[in-house]
């Protein structure tokens, strides 16, 4: 640890038995000044110390779940797999007839005509003026 990083640590309220305790754990000095500009107290970075050095206990290992067996005699799994694939032709089927529908609809339009419309004749027009008029 270099000379300035310990008279930083002193000015922030460590002890030189803390600061050579640090020295001695072989965390970097950056570390702990950022701690104690963040507000931690020497007993606090000495306990973090404690832990940092401490071997973390190997957590077991969760057991992987069993695997369903899709075996025929396996009412369970089976049976929701078939109920699933029953559901999935269902929608195929609907699917299908929807797409004939929509065919058929965009056919039908497709010969519609879609001129201007009702085109008034000269005699119809001269007929709705007179009418507007009285």
């Amino acid at each position: 640890m270099e000379l300035l990083n310990m008279v930083k640590l002193g000015t922030m309220g460590f002890k030189p038995a803390d600061i050579k305790a640090i020295n001695a754990s072989g965390i970097e000095s950056d570390q702990i000044i950022e701690l104690a500009k963040a507000g931690y107290q020497a007993t606090d970075v000495n306990e973090l110390i404690k832990l940092a050095q401490e071997e973390p206990k190997p957590q077991p290992e969760p057991e992987p779940e069993p695997e369903p067996d899709n075996h025929p005699g396996n009412g369970g799994a089976s049976a929701q797999l078939d109920d699933i694939q029953k559901k999935l032709e269902e929608k195929e089927k609907e699917l299908a007839a929807a797409n004939e529908a929509l065919k058929k609809a965009q056919n039908k339009n497709a010969s519609q005509n879609l001129g201007a419309g009702n085109q008034k004749t000269a005699t119809d027009l001269v007929k709705e003026s007179l009418r507007t008029l009285y």
